[in-house]
């Protein structure tokens, strides 16, 4: 039987009530190819999305377009990309997506990310140009964790998976928090989809450090350090 990466041990054996072996494939490529940071400063939460998360966000953008790197930027939300680049100053560079883009609109953003006319994707998580797609690229920002918002199919995976897990805390781990921070990572592994492809990926959120056991070990294990927001230029 084969599982989707995202499913623990653990969630499997209380569904079907059996003792589970999982193989798990590891990093495919070379072990410098991929470089991570976890960035603490900034936060995603509701209840801190003020001006100044707004600026920050702004500010990644257009540190994003000023390395000149192919880079993708992706947000929680298109509310909040679009509040963003608004604040840019560096547009000329930046191709955005929008909600209900086509799949013609989808492969017209490609081929201008391709053909280098457009360096700098900002996207959503979860969205058009975050899984599915190959968009090979040398720098990856995750600005936030991109946690569904207390809708009532969410609650009612959260009670279902308690009932099987017996336990309302690993319920909201395997149901909210892991599908969340794993949804930042197959946006980030948009960067590298073969061999030569080199990049390094930005989780920026304080909520990823201690998180960070949560994350799949091949990227776990090519996270180099933590830095704080600020110092992102030093870094690049």
């Amino acid at each position: 039987m084969t599982m989707s990466a995202t499913v623990s041990g653990e969630l499997l054996e209380s569904f079907l009530g059996r003792e589970v072996t999982l193989l798990r494939a590891g990093w495919p490529f070379e072990e410098d190819n991929l470089t991570a940071y976890v960035v603490r400063g900034l936060t995603t939460k509701f209840v801190r999305r003020d001006e100044t998360l707004i600026n920050d966000m702004a500010w990644a953008i257009d540190l994003a377009a000023k390395t000149g790197k192919k880079s993708l930027v992706f947000f929680p939300s298109h509310e909040l990309l679009q509040k963003s680049l608004t604040k840019a100053s560096r547009k000329d560079a930046i191709i955005a997506e929008t909600p209900g883009l086509t799949q013609e609109e989808v492969e017209e953003i490609i081929r201008d990310y391709e053909e280098d006319h457009k360096r700098v994707i900002l996207s959503v998580f979860n969205g058009r140009l975050a899984e599915g797609v190959d968009l090979s690229a040398n720098l990856v920002i995750c600005l936030g964790i991109p946690f569904s918002p207390p809708t009532a199919k969410q609650q009612a995976l959260i009670k279902r998976l308690s009932e099987v897990l017996g336990d309302e805390r690993k319920a909201r781990i395997y149901g909210q928090i892991v599908p969340a921070v794993w949804s930042a990572i197959q946006a980030a592994g948009r960067a590298i989809r073969g061999p030569e492809d080199r990049a390094v990926v930005f989780l920026v959120d304080d909520r990823y450090r201690p998180l960070r056991r949560l994350l799949p070990r091949w990227f776990a294990e090519r996270i180099a350090s933590t830095i704080r927001l600020e110092d992102l230029p030093i870094t690049l």
